[in-house]
């Protein structure tokens, strides 16, 4: 080799210098989205849900909650309403998560389509726009507001 020569003699000139791709950053930042979508279901949902819960029971329902975190599994948060041992309603939370941000969305009965055996069901955005339903936006007072609507419209 000659001394101004900088080849690295283990390594073909044609192989490039790894570098971080860009798919590794978007697939960080989606990681870090799916982390805050579990933080909002403690910290935000989880207190809306025992509020909802308590509204329920006090209007002579039996309303119960399900929120599932655990990294491995689907992160959602359910709340059931039911009444006489029927369910009436129910409302999960769940969200389409991109590298940008965790879309917050509700599954739940469509309104008008009750008598329809199974009942229709539907997604929808938390809020109303696919910015407000930012889950690092959301208030435990919104999710509280949104899914106590839906019950109301649904059983009006």
């Amino acid at each position: 080799m000659a001394a101004g020569d900088q080849s690295n003699p283990s390594r073909p000139k044609s192989s490039p210098v790894r570098r971080p791709r860009a798919t590794d950053e978007r697939q960080d930042a989606t990681v870090r989205r799916e982390e805050e979508f579990r933080r909002f279901l403690v910290s935000v949902v989880t207190p809306a849900f025992d509020e909802l819960r308590a509204a329920f029971r006090a209007s002579g329902r039996e309303a119960r909650a399900k929120v599932t975190t655990r990294p491995g599994r689907p992160a959602e948060a359910t709340i059931t309403v039911s009444h006489q041992g029927e369910v009436e309603f129910f409302c999960t939370i769940h969200a389409a998560i991109s590298p940008e941000q965790a879309t917050v969305l509700k599954r739940r009965p469509v309104p008008g389509a009750e008598s329809v055996d199974p009942p229709a069901i539907a997604d929808a955005l938390l809020n109303h726009s696919e910015h407000q339903s930012n889950a690092t936006l959301i208030t435990r007072a919104e999710v509280v507001v949104s899914i106590r609507t839906d019950y109301w419209v649904l059983h009006r």
